[in-house]
């Protein structure tokens, strides 16, 4: 971890920004193995590997805080800290969290071969994100992004030269991340760590932009993410992300993936998001929310073209369908973007 991204963190448990560090062992003037600790309610959050883990709930933290005393209690006191068990007091919501953090860890060995990789979603990350991305505005300050997996849209935009600060709920995908940040040399653009996207662990008003790529439709409350992103978002910040959308041609899609699948997907309680109700939540957290749909050919199609073919095809495909009243709106995938309008 680098010292820096403390200017932008608060305690989860108490909302101090008064944090500090402890290094128990570093690499390249990083913490490799250290800690995070609240200097107001005293409560610590591990970093291993690099990356901080800063979250109270005990899913994330319990078993690498039990590593941490087994591995460095003899040359540290842990007693004068502070360990905080914020478990969810909401069952439906603590069994979601429970099952995106399990299904994410066996996923992020197979994530690349089966999603980041292939034909179809880079030619979508190549017509949203990066697309959205070019302009000069967002790139401005620091981005925000919102459930990074194994750094595919992370490396995209860091090339690119935005300035990032990229989490996940998931240790193993975020360690993943971190290896390709490094290997492209970027490390200077991004920071890393681990949390969970309905309890953001950073100050308020210190982010440029948001953006997120399939996250609302596996979390337990897509609407305090988007209150949680706003809360962080600087007046006037940007919002960017797509989602599953609630097509009326879904269960064409959903046949085709029971013939043939192409990735594994385990979706929370709202597996399709509805224009509408995307646009209401997003009033909720004081964001101006505009909604628009694309991918109108399957795509077990696009991956069975070339990259370049395959992104030709989903530009002229998008355009044609867009310019159909009803049907425009459609698409399998919902994109999402807006600006920070009011309070959170």
């Amino acid at each position: 971890m680098k010292t820096r991204l403390l200017r932008y963190l608060r305690c989860p448990h108490c909302q101090s920004a008064e944090l500090g560090s402890h290094a128990f062992k570093t690499h390249d003037s990083e913490i490799e193995s250290g800690l995070i600790i609240c200097q107001t309610c005293r409560v610590w959050y591990p970093i291993t590997e690099t990356i901080p883990i800063v979250s109270t709930n005990p899913l994330l933290v319990e078993e690498i805080k039990k590593e941490m005393r087994a591995v460095w209690g003899h040359e540290f006191d842990f007693k004068n800290l502070v360990t905080s068990r914020n478990a969810a007091s909401d069952q439906t919501f603590a069994l979601t969290q429970r099952e995106q953090i399990e299904h994410y860890n066996e996923e992020a060995v197979r994530y690349d071969a089966e999603i980041a990789d292939t034909v179809f979603w880079r030619s979508v990350v190549d017509q949203t994100i990066c697309q959205w991305a070019r302009s000069e505005k967002v790139r401005e300050g620091i981005i925000l992004e919102i459930g990074c997996g194994t750094g595919a849209s992370t490396v995209k935009l860091a090339k690119m030269g935005c300035r990032l600060i990229a989490l996940d709920i998931c240790l193993t995908a975020a360690k993943r991340a971190l290896a390709k940040v490094r290997d492209q040399g970027l490390g200077e653009n991004v920071d890393l760590l681990v949390t969970e996207a309905e309890s953001l662990p950073f100050r308020h008003d210190i982010f440029t932009a948001s953006v997120f790529t399939g996250v609302l439709h596996h979390v337990a409350s897509p609407s305090q993410v988007l209150k949680e992103m706003s809360r962080v978002l600087k007046s006037g910040g940007w919002v960017y992300g797509h989602e599953n959308n609630a097509s009326a041609f879904r269960f064409l899609f959903d046949l085709m993936m029971k013939m043939k699948q192409l990735w594994h997907e385990e979706a929370g309680t709202h597996p399709l998001l509805e224009s509408k109700k995307t646009k209401e939540w997003g009033r909720q957290a004081g964001l101006d929310i505009q909604t628009d749909s694309i991918v109108f050919l399957p795509p077990h199609f696009f991956n069975l073209l070339s990259q370049r073919t395959a992104q030709k095809l989903l530009r002229m495909t998008n355009k044609f369908f867009g310019w159909i009243p009803w049907l425009k709106d459609q698409g399998g995938l919902l994109i999402i973007s807006g600006i920070k309008t009011g309070p959170a």
